[in-house]
């Protein structure tokens, strides 16, 4: 560095090559209007998913209400019981189908019913991921936390990170989670601490009240 430093290097040989760096082929005397058009600028890089003001408020919470009704019915089927149905209509991924349906639809209540009526509940998380992936999953929420980059890397290399995003936020909300959750072991560390704390300070009081009477007697 020190023999190189304040000198400026001239040929190909000492130019960066940067892949990503291109500029467009200069063509002298051609107006702009006349240039073709920059492939990469009409290039489509998302997919809108949802246009609002396409349906009333009131169309839309009872088109909703209707599809949620066909969930129900649906996990009421598969499962036998009630509890079941009401798990399938209050699913998040529930809800985001029926949307999801309702613009592919062209925002057609009846069409997007007719479609749901042949799949009104997506694919749960068991059927999404495998009983491996799943325990691997909540062993690195033991350990990381909500740190998904982190638990991919070491864990789950297979899997995009935003798929672990999604399937904790759809996982939670399963029966399973509730003994899962990192944060419910900090609180009782925390809650045997302070009982620990208090138990020792009534042990002190006791023991000096006693040396108290003692020195009375």
């Amino acid at each position: 560095m020190a023999t190189t430093q304040g000198e400026i290097r001239v040929g190909p040989g000492n130019q960066v090559k940067d892949i990503y760096a291109r500029l467009p082929e200069y063509r002298p005397a051609v107006p702009p209007d006349r240039l073709s058009p920059d492939p990469e600028a009409s290039r489509s890089r998302e997919e809108p998913r949802w246009v609002p003001n396409q349906s009333l408020d009131g169309d839309l919470l009872m088109y909703l209400r209707a599809a949620r009704s066909m969930a129900a019915f649906a996990g009421m089927c598969d499962g036998g019981c009630p509890e079941d149905g009401a798990h399938a209509a209050s699913r998040d991924d529930t809800t985001i189908n029926a949307l999801d349906v309702l613009h592919d639809s062209g925002y057609d209540p009846g069409k997007a019913l007719q479609t749901l009526v042949k799949c009104p509940v997506p694919k749960g998380i068991d059927k999404k991921w495998s009983e491996e992936e799943t325990k691997r999953f909540v062993k690195g929420l033991r350990q990381f936390g909500k740190n998904f980059f982190r638990i991919r890397k070491d864990l789950l290399p297979h899997r995009d990170t935003p798929e672990l995003v999604e399937f904790y936020y759809l996982w939670k909300k399963t029966p399973g989670a509730n003994n899962n959750r990192p944060h419910r072991r900090r609180r009782q560390g925390s809650l045997r601490r302070i009982r620990n704390t208090r138990n020792s300070r009534g042990g002190w009081k006791l023991f000096a009240l006693s040396v108290i009477s003692l020195d009375k007697i």
